[in-house]
């Protein structure tokens, strides 16, 4: 079974632990919001670290371009750079991002 852990900066009124199938495999999602408190994010990035086969953050602040320049925010950086056994956070956010039906089709995005 794959495990994917999502961690929202937005509310924890949204929270869920599913179990679902995708294609040929078995998936558990679990979605954590911080309610907006980087240092809940912190916690949550430790504590999966190496614990699952995702981590997805969503909720912040992306990178910003101004002509050439290229402004990141501070608490982004920090946060991004917490996870040690896991390729980088931002994969999964990417994916929902260039796929907005993925969540849907999947029955996770109500």
């Amino acid at each position: 079974m794959k495990y994917i852990v999502s961690i929202s900066f937005g509310t924890s009124k949204q929270n869920f632990d599913r179990t679902i199938r995708f294609r040929d495999d078995v998936v558990r999602i679990s979605q954590y919001g911080a309610d907006f408190d980087t240092e809940v994010v912190a916690h949550l990035l430790k504590k999966y670290d190496g614990h699952c086969d995702v981590i997805a953050l969503s909720g912040f602040q992306p990178p910003v371009r101004v002509g050439r320049r290229t402004f990141h925010h501070p608490d982004s950086e920090r946060l991004k750079s917490i996870p040690k056994k896991l390729p980088s956070p931002w994969a999964m956010s990417f994916a929902i991002l260039s796929s907005p039906g993925l969540l849907d089709a999947l029955g996770l995005g109500k």
